[in-house]
């Protein structure tokens, strides 16, 4: 009899409390013909898409949406009721309870056709040209919701790739690496991919001398007009790209300043008093360290062609010395 007692009050206890905090925002916390956002339900149409593509799908698509409605927990949206419970008092306890909840996301934070477009853009990126999102909002007394309907199309898919074909170094440089292109025919189309083989080429021309080359001088072309939903691709650096971005640089002279100091920074880098060895020019008034050491450590040389992993390497060295504060190049 005891334990049915005991079961009896918690009960009575835990329903107090979602009694509490379950509606989570009363009216009078609500702008005048506004209404408190519940979140968003989101459509899929894709007769062509495996299910677990769709759900895939529909998962990144839900992630884009804003505002996130207020969170739950059980069910609960136990922060906005503290916030709520807070009232306009400015107590501890009041400012306790804000602290800890959360005010309300209205419907009036939800910007439908900026969603729509969010959404449109994201399948556009992921192959999906033809998709069209449409969404809209329903308000029952102080809650609302938004919807959301996308039919997506076929997705499109790599055909061919192509690389630059004429005879400068620099775009010799690109086709010899263009059997190792993340760009797999059979592929959906994905923009983070086309970046993804922007950055691959921009990193093997860093290996190869390109100093100043980036990848925004990198364009890929796409035409999707040769039908069965799939698209050629042409890789190519865009013609107005500076001279210097073309061009394959060796390293001069390598000076190395070993006392640094900003307080002192125009003295510093004054190259008298530098002495030569081993190729390197090294100014090191203090004698703080054996010319040797840099010879051990440094892994670019006079004469060289830049290469982005020795350029790296040797700063990393240089830190892992534990003697500098900083090391830049």
């Amino acid at each position: 009899m005891r334990l049915f007692n005991n079961t009896y009050i918690t009960i009575i206890f835990v329903g107090f409390l979602v009694t509490l905090l379950g509606p989570g925002c009363s009216k009078k916390n609500i702008p005048q013909g506004d209404a408190l956002y519940l979140g968003a339900s989101l459509i899929i149409k894709d007769s062509v898409s495996s299910t677990r593509e769709r759900k895939t799908i529909k998962s990144d698509l839900e992630h884009l949406l804003r505002p996130t409605p207020n969170s739950k927990f059980l069910g609960i949206k136990f922060k906005l009721g503290f916030y709520n419970l807070a009232g306009t008092r400015n107590n501890f306890a009041s400012k306790f309870l804000r602290k800890i909840g959360e005010p309300p996301v209205l419907m009036s934070y939800v910007k439908i056709s900026k969603n729509v477009q969010l959404l449109t853009n994201f399948l556009e990126n992921k192959g999906f040209f033809h998709a069209n999102v449409k969404g809209d909002t329903t308000v029952s007394g102080n809650v609302g919701k938004a919807y959301y309907f996308a039919v997506t199309g076929n997705q499109y898919k790599i055909d061919s790739v192509t690389f630059p074909d004429d005879s400068s170094n620099i775009s010799i440089a690109i086709r010899s690496i263009a059997s190792a292109t993340i760009l797999k025919r059979g592929d959906p189309f994905v923009l983070d991919v086309i970046k993804g083989e922007r950055l691959r080429i921009d990193m093997h021309l860093k290996e190869h001398g390109y100093y100043f080359f980036n990848p925004e001088q990198l364009i890929v072309l796409v035409d999707s007009t040769i039908g069965g939903h799939t698209v050629n691709l042409f890789v190519r650096y865009k013609q107005d790209i500076p001279y210097a971005s073309k061009q394959i640089y060796s390293i001069d002279k390598v000076i190395i300043y070993s006392n640094y100091n900003l307080t002192t920074a125009l003295r510093d880098t004054l190259k008298t008093d530098s002495e030569i060895v081993n190729g390197f020019q090294i100014i090191d008034r203090k004698k703080t360290f054996k010319p040797e050491l840099f010879n051990r450590i440094l892994t670019v040389n006079n004469g060289s062609i830049y290469n982005r992993t020795n350029h790296n390497l040797s700063l990393s060295r240089l830190i892992n010395l534990g003697t500098f504060q900083f090391v830049k190049n």
